[in-house]
């Protein structure tokens, strides 16, 4: 299956709208949103704590709120490394398989072809083959004829020689043929 930049493309948007990075805007909203009710908490810690314990308890929940923040950001960073990767690896794959479907389908039209050629190659000698043996037979045939033709006016040539030595047939004389004046063509 062939992919196009269409594919690619959607590719992309399924992991933009994947969990990974949905997860890392969800952190940046909740630091956002941490930090935004931090001075609320801070009242709070005020009324609930004396005053000297909230410099040390702010400065914990806000490195806490950070470690937090940067372990969800890079949990998320190496899932979406993860599912870009193997996008791209089934991408490459799937072109190396188009690929080498391509070149299958290229050699077996060439094979074909090939094959078509030889064929029409051998059909065409056989025929000239065959006509060439069907001319032989006619030219001996026809050699025959004449052969034959040429013994049988050879034989009535050889016959009508003998009569015309004989001088007398049944007693009587027998008279020349006439002869018939030659006139040139």
């Amino acid at each position: 299956m062939a992919r196009t930049i269409d594919d690619v493309m959607a590719e992309m948007r399924k992991l933009t709208n994947s969990k990974p990075v949905h997860a890392l805007a969800g952190a940046g909203v909740l630091a956002t949103r941490t930090l935004k009710d931090l001075p609320w908490r801070l009242v709070r810690w005020t009324r609930d704590n004396p005053p000297n314990s909230l410099p040390g308890r702010a400065t914990g929940a806000v490195q806490s709120a950070q470690t937090r923040a940067t372990g969800a950001v890079q949990s998320a960073q190496t899932r979406a490394t993860g599912a870009v990767q193997s996008a791209q690896t089934r991408a490459t794959g799937a072109v190396q398989s188009a690929q080498t479907r391509a070149t299958g389908a290229v050699q077996s039209a060439q094979t074909r072809a090939t094959g078509a050629v030889q064929s029409a190659q051998t059909r065409a000698t056989g025929a000239v083959q065959s006509a060439q043996t069907r001319a032989t037979g006619y030219v001996q045939t026809a050699r025959a004829k004449a052969s034959d033709s040429y013994d049988t006016l050879a034989a009535h040539g050889k016959s009508t020689a003998d009569a015309e030595s004989k001088p007398e047939l049944n007693g009587k004389a027998r008279a020349k043929a006439p002869t018939r004046p030659t006139t040139s063509k």
